[in-house]
Parts: structure tokens; C-alpha cells; sequence
């Protein structure tokens, strides 16, 4: 039963998505720029708080410092030339409303509606080739996990799939330029 319900808010999630994505398309025009960005391990510093005990989930979220000089790079310039701004994260549709207040308590442009949440970091590559369609899209991931254990792991297979999309993709290597770590444990 727990699997189904799973299941089923996950589905819940990916047509919200599906429908914030066709609202950003009907909202902007062919040629505008798109700037696609992840939030843990990308303009989140996420890896360290799952070293630290936390009561929640959310408390765990909502604690999470932004990275270095990457707001400045990958939101504020865009922003300020009229890019349209969206953040696509791998989190559970509940942690939506935190991931929502941390976004605009740190200082990032966000709307309700440009806030999407998918199960996996796969789940991220249909909307990517549904923006990319006429629009000129940046799109910010660091497509890894296992920080928090020292054995950092890429999502080669969604990397791999990104090259089949017409979109700039920064990754791991221009996050790791623009804060100046490498993200790994210290």
C-alpha cells in the first residue's frame, strides 16, 4: 500500500510539473532564454546537512546555505537580462512549500509556478527537451550524489541523455569553478 501511495503522489507530481512547464512555454516566446536550475549541490551546499542530525526533513531543507558565487553566475545575471527562471529539483512533492520559502528567503526570484519537483534526477530530462523546444536554455545540475560518504557518484545515464537535448548544460565542473570547492568531503 505504501509503495502505490508512493506511486501515486510521485504521478501528482510529474503532471504538476507537467502543466507548470506548459505554462512557462505559453508564457514566453521562441528564442527567449531559460535558465533551468537544480537547487542540492547546485546553488544549495545540501551534501554537509546530511552529516548533521536534524528533527525533519524539512528543518533539514529549509537550513541549507546557498553556494558561493554561484547565485550571482547562474540566477542574478540571467535574471537581470529577463531570463525566465526555473528551479527543477529532485525532492518529494511535500517538500515543495519548504523548498519554495527557502528559495525566497535566500534571495532568488521565484514564482509558485516555476518551483518543479521530480522523483529522480531522470524524471528531469522529459521537461528539459519540453523547454528546449525554441527556447535557449541553460540548464544548472550538479547530476551527482553520495557527498555525505566520500564516494561521489554522476547520473551518467541522465548526462548522457542531456546531449540528446538542445539546451547549455553546466554541470559539476562549473560549480566546482564558480564556489571554489569541489563539493567533496572535507
Amino acid at each position: 500500500m505504501k509503495a502505490r501511495l508512493k506511486r501515486a503522489v510521485e504521478l501528482l507530481a510529474g503532471a504538476i510539473a507537467w502543466v507548470q512547464v506548459g505554462w512557462v512555454l505559453r508564457t514566453t516566446q521562441p528564442g527567449d532564454k531559460i535558465v533551468v536550475l537544480d537547487i542540492d549541490n547546485t546553488i544549495a551546499d545540501a551534501w554537509p546537512s546530511f552529516l548533521r542530525p536534524f528533527d525533519s526533513q524539512q528543518s533539514r531543507l529549509a537550513s541549507l546555505e546557498v553556494l558561493p558565487n554561484v547565485k550571482g553566475v547562474a540566477h542574478d545575471a540571467p535574471a537581470a537580462e529577463g531570463a525566465t527562471i526555473i528551479y527543477l529539483s529532485h525532492r518529494n512533492l511535500w517538500e515543495w512549500p519548504v523548498t519554495y520559502r527557502w528559495l525566497r528567503g535566500n534571495g532568488f526570484s521565484v514564482r509558485p509556478d516555476r518551483v518543479l519537483v521530480v522523483p529522480s534526477a531522470a524524471a528531469k530530462v522529459p521537461y528539459l527537451r519540453r523547454l528546449a523546444r525554441g527556447r535557449h536554455v541553460t540548464f544548472w545540475d550538479d547530476l551527482s550524489r553520495g557527498h555525505e560518504t566520500g564516494e561521489i557518484e554522476f547520473y551518467t545515464d541522465v548526462i548522457d541523455l542531456l546531449a540528446g537535448v538542445s539546451l547549455t548544460y553546466r554541470g559539476w565542473d562549473d560549480i566546482v569553478t564558480l564556489t571554489g570547492k569541489g563539493l567533496e568531503r572535507d
